[in-house]
């Protein structure tokens, strides 16, 4: 398998991860806001627990991997010690989703793993991240994104867009959450495919390659 097949699968498989992740926080979103006290942190937490997963899951796969993201572990850490570790039970909850044996510490080392800056480390390809695109949607119960993208000599690469909400028949209403999701997966020269969110592992996976008129253009997740 070449670099470029090994990243666009490494992307594919974080961001499945990742949408399995998020589902599961959302699922309990009113028991996460009753042990946090703030409607935004629910979002937070998964926000933290997105990051971990993509992080961890493009290391194991690729190797070293230099990742542009949001969050870091800072403020996870700070409330750890001053005994206020709601956020990180919740956070370490999550990632257990698809990490199950995952640790604290090796959660906040993941989190972590998205503090490269393009413009001052010396790599020539980075990944970049938003580990959840629409919080209105993501509180909503609706829609939202886990955005990634290759980014190599300053232009996009590949991009990986996971929609844990989004049915692939778009005369469902957006307010409906479909039970499975779509991940969009793009590639520079290679066209647009769509796959199911829930299919994580390889051989589940049914990609098809969407093909449209200019009139009728791919309906990416808002």
């Amino acid at each position: 398998m070449s670099d470029f097949a090994k990243r666009l699968d490494a992307a594919r498989f974080a961001v499945a991860e990742a949408c399995h992740v998020c589902r599961k926080v959302q699922e309990r979103l009113a028991s996460v806001r009753s042990m946090l006290k703030d409607d935004k942190s629910p979002v937070t937490v998964a926000d933290f627990a997105s990051q971990a997963v993509v992080a961890r899951t493009l290391a194991e796969r690729l190797g070293s991997v230099n990742l542009v993201a949001e969050e870091d572990a800072d403020e996870l850490r700070a409330q750890i010690a001053s005994g206020n570790t709601a956020y990180a039970e919740a956070v370490l909850e999550g990632v257990r989703a698809a990490w199950p044996n995952a640790t604290l510490d090796e959660v906040l080392e993941a989190i972590d793993l998205g503090g490269a800056d393009p413009a001052t480390d010396d790599f020539h390809g980075f990944w970049t991240l938003d580990p959840i695109d629409g919080t209105t949607g993501f509180l909503r119960g609706e829609q939202y994104a886990v955005s990634l993208a290759w980014i190599e000599a300053g232009s996009p690469v590949i991009g990986v867009v996971g929609c844990p909400n989004l049915s692939a028949d778009f005369s469902r209403p957006f307010d409906d959450p479909d039970p499975h999701g779509c991940i969009y997966l793009a590639a520079a020269g290679e066209g647009v495919y769509e796959t199911p969110a829930d299919d994580v592992e390889a051989h589940q996976v049914k990609i098809t390659r969407l093909e449209t008129a200019e009139s009728e253009p791919v309906r990416m997740c808002e």
